[in-house]
């Protein structure tokens, strides 16, 4: 797979996890929403969709070097830490990316009723996540005819990831032409944005080398993401 800047808008309609990540972060069933919270659920939610583009825009990188506690990209950026070398151990090429919500943070600081203020932050959330989960779906669709795959996702500043990471990230794909950009804490703006790395890997090396960021995180216990995993007898 070659490099390729892709810029992408994300149909709503195809966030088809929205249900799940609603009731994830809330514990809101959207097929039985309490009456206490009368049209505040729906009416957030078309806020956001009628007046937002969820947006995401990836692009692949050669690796030039893995060393301990290095990864060079493109010989001119680097992704540090211990982890980092783990993650990418056997790509050749890693992918980039961000999703995010443009225009977000003053959509929301617009929208003075209290409740629907609360769920229209949820619902960035949900859409980011959601739009995250969908870009990984499209990325395999494109590598679906190739020998590559790609490796799971691992987002800067999570997982044992380090968040210093941002800063190459966005050195090397450049989404500010998106409206996301970074704070001098390497913070996204839009708050609800999302980025992240994955490896490009011969489909002959096996899926069980691959490390899943769920396996690095503190709450892995606790997580019905992580739980629901394991039941189901996956990595």
């Amino acid at each position: 797979m070659t490099k390729k800047r892709t810029l992408l808008h994300i149909p709503y309609e195809e966030c088809t996890k929205t249900a799940y990540y609603l009731q994830k972060h809330t514990g809101i069933d959207l097929s039985d929403i309490p009456d206490k919270y009368g049209d505040s659920v729906l009416n957030a939610q078309k806020i956001i969709t009628e007046n937002l583009t969820l947006t995401a825009v990836f692009d692949i990188f050669p690796i030039s070097s893995i060393e301990e506690e290095k990864v060079t990209v493109a010989e001119e950026e680097y992704f540090t830490g211990k982890m980092a070398p783990k993650i990418l151990q056997n790509s050749q090429q890693v992918i980039c990316f961000v999703v995010t919500l443009p225009g977000f943070n003053e959509l929301h600081d617009s929208v003075t009723d209290i409740m629907e203020n609360y769920f229209m932050d949820t619902w960035g959330t949900v859409y980011t996540e959601a739009g995250e989960a969908w870009l990984r779906d499209y990325l395999k669709q494109q590598l679906k005819d190739t020998v590559y795959r790609n490796t799971p996702a691992w987002n800067p500043g999570q997982h044992q990831f380090e968040l210093s990471n941002q800063r190459p990230l966005f050195n090397l794909l450049k989404p500010e032409d998106t409206g996301c950009t970074l704070d001098k804490h390497l913070r996204m703006i839009p708050f609800k944005s999302t980025s992240g790395i994955m490896g490009i890997v011969p489909k002959n090396i096996s899926e069980e080398q691959d490390l899943i960021p769920c396996d690095f995180c503190s709450l892995g216990k606790t997580c019905p993401a992580s739980k629901s995993r394991k039941r189901h007898g996956n990595k």
